[in-house]
């Protein structure tokens, strides 16, 4: 059953990027190119931190008692537990694409990257909260590791800007800026994910009794 609870999300994360999203980015390859490696990434970061993923349900898969919360920066460290400065460096190595691709895709300067990058871990940590087992918590250094990775990113955009432009506009000479803002869901799309929100809501349920 746990591995069905996997098997369901990472088959979410495709139908998403097929249904929703690849439509959209196909009429340019670049953005094509670049969007469906932010959107690989951050299916990765979201399989090791957060899948399998329930819908927290108050008296039923949701106990406040078993929330899980270090608000104290670094204590991990300061206490000496083992692994701990291994997690610090992981949390800071997996931002960094995070920290690279925002800027380089939709020009962001590197005060909202920082903005974008400390949100991301903010939505992961809380979420989190709510993870398959309890077997997950929200923590301090984690937020502050993972700023830290997506600032070190954005020196690294810096540094190889002019670099991976020279080499991408290479690859996609036919590219043409478009404008990036959002367009509405369509029918298609809403369908989907109801489809999604309602077998997560089954599954949230039921993982209390199976």
């Amino acid at each position: 059953m746990y591995k069905y609870y996997y098997l369901f999300d990472i088959v979410c994360l495709i139908l998403i990027y097929f249904t929703c999203f690849l439509p959209r980015w196909k009429k340019d390859k670049k953005s094509l190119f670049l969007k469906s490696i932010l959107y690989i990434y951050i299916s990765f970061v979201l399989y090791f931190t957060l899948i399998p993923f329930i819908i927290p349900i108050p008296y039923i898969n949701f106990n406040i008692s078993s929330v899980n919360l270090n608000l104290v920066p670094f204590n991990d460290i300061l206490h000496g537990y083992g692994g701990s400065i291994r997690e610090l460096v992981l949390n800071i190595v997996m931002m960094l694409p995070f920290g690279i691709m925002i800027p380089f895709i939709y020009k962001k300067n590197f005060f909202s990257t920082v903005k974008y990058t400390l949100g991301f871990s903010l939505i992961i940590e809380f979420l989190q909260i709510f993870s398959y087992g309890g077997l997950r918590s929200f923590d301090t250094t984690d937020l502050i590791s993972n700023t830290i990775g997506g600032i070190v990113g954005y020196w690294l955009y810096l540094l190889f800007y002019p670099l991976a432009t020279f080499v991408i506009n290479k690859i996609f000479k036919d590219y043409e800026k478009k404008d990036d803002r959002p367009p509405r869901l369509t029918k298609r799309e809403k369908i989907l994910i109801g489809i999604i929100i309602t077998q997560l809501l089954v599954r949230s349920v039921l993982v209390t009794y199976i």
